[in-house]
């Protein structure tokens, strides 16, 4: 199966800064003091149009951006389901295999709040290709998902007694595991000094490092850090800040995070009162076996915590996508007349 989208709305910075190597004077460029051509304090004074004509009107414009429907998206997948039945049992299972690839979209609404660009203009026009990555979404690329439901009741017996203990129980397990999401390394500044800062909310797309290793996975991957308080995921001198002026040599959305599972289970039984009048008492548990699941590590190269894990995500039925991630159990007791 699969889907592919197209006229997603792209957008193209007509008038970026442009870096301007070497050491200069107070004066020029904007500069007050003698120091590096290019600093974030001169962003506006090294845009393009400022550059082409100070003193005419390209020193009056400051960013400008082209809207385009050109993006795109494919997403290509094999489903695999299987069921199987017997008596009070009944086994179902399925399996995706699936990848999704194109280039980050932008939105369209509330834009004079926002500082909308094309993502490769963020990591070098020669790289625009390094912008195909995870269909922006990263919960739509996840390679590998397997699911597997188990319903189940015990028998009628003969003998009263026994039937009164052991007879129609109701059991219902279901297990999932899924692959890691991707996710993108942000250098956590404007290391290109191209105006395109992407920290804060007025900026759509990061500027990624260089990868200097080839694995780029900590040596202790999974492992409990040695002086903090969280988990080993990435090894940081897999990655290094591009030179001024210069943009990062990684993809979008390589690094997998860390693979999720779960295991939830259900038992009910219906007792019989009187006639026409059933209690039912029920047990769910989320999370039963009360394992961790890892949440995707820090991906900041500024922040000391940088490849490593210091949440994780919450149990099924939680109210919030992360947190404890502990076992949930929920008792209920229903009257039916």
């Amino acid at each position: 199966m699969g889907t592919h989208l197209i006229h997603l709305w792209d957008a193209l910075e007509l008038n970026p800064a442009l870096y301007v190597p070497g050491t200069c004077a107070a004066g020029q460029y904007g500069l007050t003091a003698p120091g590096p051509c290019s600093q974030l304090s001169n962003v506006e004074q090294r845009r393009l149009l400022q550059l082409t004509n100070p003193a005419g009107v390209g020193s009056i414009f400051g960013s400008l951006t082209s809207f385009d429907p050109s993006g795109t998206q494919s997403y290509h997948g094999l489903l695999l389901s299987a069921t199987y039945r017997k008596g009070n049992t009944s086994l179902s299972g399925n399996y995706t295999w699936s990848h999704c690839i194109g280039m980050p979209w932008i939105g369209v609404a509330n834009i004079g709040s926002t500082y909308e660009h094309a993502p490769y203009q963020n990591n070098g026009p020669q790289n625009r290709y390094l912008d195909y990555g995870d269909c922006t979404a990263s919960a739509i690329d996840v390679r590998h998902v397997a699911n597997a439901t188990l319903v189940t009741s015990t028998p009628a017996f003969s003998r009263a007694w026994k039937n009164g203990i052991l007879g129609g129980w109701h059991f219902g397990t279901i297990f999932t595991v899924r692959t890691g999401v991707p996710l993108t390394p942000n250098v956590g500044f404007d290391a290109a000094l191209n105006g395109f800062f992407a920290s804060s909310g007025s900026y759509n797309y990061v500027q990624r490092p260089n990868q200097v290793l080839l694995n780029v996975y900590a040596p202790n991957k999974a492992q409990s850090c040695s002086t903090a308080s969280c988990v080993s995921w990435l090894n940081r001198a897999a990655f290094a800040n591009p030179a001024p002026g210069t943009y990062g040599n990684m993809a979008f959305g390589t690094i997998r995070g860390p693979k999720f599972w779960e295991w939830d289970q259900s038992i009910y039984r219906d007792f019989r009162i009187l006639e026409g009048q059933t209690l039912q008492i029920r047990a769910e548990a989320f999370n039963l076996t009360n394992s961790v699941r890892f949440a995707p590590p820090n991906m900041v190269l500024t922040n000391g915590l940088f490849g490593n894990i210091t949440s994780a995500y919450s149990t099924t039925g939680s109210a919030t996508l992360t947190g404890s991630g502990g076992r949930i159990v929920q008792l209920a007791l229903k009257y039916v007349f």
